[in-house]
Order: C-alpha cells, then structure tokens, then sequence
C-alpha cells in the first residue's frame, strides 16, 4: 500500500498546504529520490520535496467529518469531506487512500474551501 505521496503530488500540495503539516520529504540524491520519513517543519535545500502520509493529509484538513472508505463494488477508495451533516464537499476517488485524499484536497483547493 502506499503510505506517501509521490513526487508530483507532493509538488503541488507545497502550493497547497503548509510545509509544516508534511510529516515526510523526498531527498534527491544521486540515484534518483528517496523518500525520508521524518519530521522536520523546514526544508534545507531546492533537492527536498515535503511530502505527506494518509495520517498528515487527513490532519492538514480542517472540516467536521473526513469520510474516507473503501467501495467494494469499484474496488476504489473514495474521501469527502462533510460539512454539517449534509453538504459534501471535495469528494476523491482512487484506487488508494492516499491518492483519494489528494484529489479531495486539490477539489477543495479548486472550490477555494482550504
């Protein structure tokens, strides 16, 4: 499974959400990026991408219900948002948690909800 964001999420997500609610970064080095799990709230160089676990994305999100469940018949997950019980907002779909997450925020981005 997943368990972060990949490089290309994590590049828009910068332009998104604060750098300190990214609870991981990707490190170039010379073969290529590496993914650092560690918590730092600041990033040292151009060559450090943050990037975010399920945990950090669910945490950068501030609304009263984050809904995110598997669908057994499309075989995918899917995350809202909900507001007040009734208005859903942000809504995400992909075949892993973490993807799902990252659609609903970049919706809610779009929508100017975040």
């Amino acid at each position: 499974m997943k368990s972060y964001t990949d490089i290309e999420q994590s590049k828009k997500l910068t332009e998104i959400l604060p750098l300190e609610s990214a609870d991981g970064y990707w490190d170039f080095q010379i073969d290529g990026y590496n993914l650092i799990a560690d918590k730092l709230g600041y990033y040292k160089n151009d060559s450090e991408i943050p990037c975010w676990s399920l945990a950090a994305l669910l945490n950068s999100v501030k609304y009263n219900t984050i809904n995110l469940h598997y669908n057994d018949v499309r075989n995918d997950w899917i995350a809202s948002c909900t507001v007040e019980h009734s208005t859903r907002y942000g809504s995400g779909r992909a075949l892993n948690p973490v993807d799902a997450c990252v659609e609903m925020i970049l919706k809610l981005h779009e929508q100017k909800l975040l």
